[in-house]
């Protein structure tokens, strides 16, 4: 059974129970709270944790808050030995110093710049005083010790190194200065999205590589996600040819197995780790519309707005015939919708995976008239409501800028 927990992947604490999840190989369902909607606040919310704080395990009924505390629990009763938190006395003291150090230091700080951050304040130089205060102090730990708590792994790494993640990006660690704690973070191996070696060369913003991490989330599966970057034509690196000579994203290295194409990759992933065929059902009828949607996405929806992508990225503005051509696509799909509540059937499939994410970039250039076509408006709320939902967010979210930055939305036609 599958522990809950009431997460936002951007808190930093959250993230440290990820990784010791991942670390005892548990799966974790994921229920998203947004704490800037004030989610944590609801009533049903405040009777699980009346301190309204994430993350929040739920453990068949045991609820325990603190990142640390779940953390520490998650070990007690799954962990197959003691190595992330030893049971030495003297090890353990060393750790929790760490661990009320990061609780009390770095964690307060980051969570006063983020504070400072989203009331665009500026951060002065009290703020990075305070950070290369953290870094000297962390390198001092590891004068003792190879790891933050001890000479392995533990928990005090799994909290530390998340809180660490914000202050890095407002100032990057000069490996000069700090070279213990440089090389720790280049060698922290431990992914907060990786329980198994599953890796996938991506970049957010591909409506293609946003279906995989639909079916992988659905599929409760971690991804070790590997970014490439196509501007900078990272795809035709040496190294990536090697994996992929068709230099395109999304690819799949499943321990060793490589598959390239996101409709490839969805179908092998179902077939290989769905408990049930629901995603891609062996119905040969029903397969056959699913088969017709990936096509129809892969050859018209996609292609299409590849082509506006490139055209907005060379700073050319869209033509009548570009909104003529997504309203040709609008009306398309909601004539599938006609026949079934899903893209390809009467449940989620595949076909919704791949369609979903490459509608998105169109909406991110022409608008939705939900009067001309209320089905498709529908199936675009169902999917938004989908508990997984929250794996397109940081694609969506850098789509948004890229085509505001370029590009005046145009209403329905």
């Amino acid at each position: 059974m599958a522990l809950k927990l009431y997460t936002q992947d951007m808190s930093p604490t959250c993230r440290s129970v990820y990784l010791t999840a991942a670390a005892l190989g548990l799966e974790l369902e994921l229920i998203l709270v947004d704490v800037w909607k004030k989610q944590q606040f609801t009533e049903s919310f405040l009777k699980i944790n009346p301190t309204h704080t994430i993350p929040t395990l739920d453990d068949n009924g045991t609820i325990v808050w603190d990142s640390n505390a779940i953390n520490i629990y998650l070990v007690a009763k799954y962990g197959e030995d003691d190595s992330l938190y030893p049971n030495d006395i003297r090890i353990r003291a060393l750790i929790n110093q760490r661990l009320f150090y990061n609780a009390g230091v770095i964690f307060n700080l980051g969570k006063t710049l983020i504070l400072k951050i989203a009331r665009k304040k500026p951060l002065d130089k009290e703020d990075f005083l305070e950070i290369k205060k953290i870094y000297d102090t962390l390198e001092k730990f590891l004068e003792s010790t190879i790891w933050i708590g001890c000479d392995t792994v533990t928990i005090a790494d799994f909290a530390v190194f998340p809180c660490m993640t914000l202050l890095l990006i407002y100032d990057p660690l000069d490996p000069k200065k700090y070279p213990k704690l440089s090389n720790r973070l280049l060698t922290f191996n431990y992914n907060a999205h990786n329980t198994m070696t599953i890796k996938l060369y991506t970049q957010d913003m591909s409506p293609t590589c946003r279906s995989v991490y639909l079916t992988a989330a659905a599929l409760g599966l971690n991804l070790e996600l590997i970014t490439i970057d196509v501007w900078k034509k990272q795809q035709f690196s040496e190294s990536f040819l090697k994996i992929n000579p068709t230099h395109t994203i999304p690819t799949l290295d499943d321990d060793g197995v490589i598959i390239w194409d996101s409709n490839a990759i969805n179908i092998y992933l179902v077939s290989k780790y769905g408990n049930d065929d629901s995603l891609y059902p062996n119905n040969i009828n029903i397969q056959a519309v699913i088969n017709q949607r990936l096509f129809y996405n892969a050859s018209v929806i996609f292609y299409f707005g590849k082509t506006l992508i490139l055209k907005i990225a060379r700073g050319k503005p869209l033509d009548k015939q570009d909104y003529l051509e997504i309203k040709k696509i609008y009306k398309t799909l909601e004539t599938f919708l006609e026949s079934f509540t899903w893209m390809g059937c009467d449940t989620v499939t595949i076909a919704d995976f791949a369609v979903f994410p490459c509608v998105i970039n169109l909406l991110s250039c022409k608008y939705l008239n939900s009067e001309k076509c209320p089905k498709l408006a529908n199936w675009i709320q169902k999917m938004e409501n989908l508990p997984y939902f929250y794996v397109m967010e940081q694609g969506m979210q850098d789509l948004e800028e890229f085509a505001n930055e370029r590009l005046t939305i145009k209403s329905s036609l």
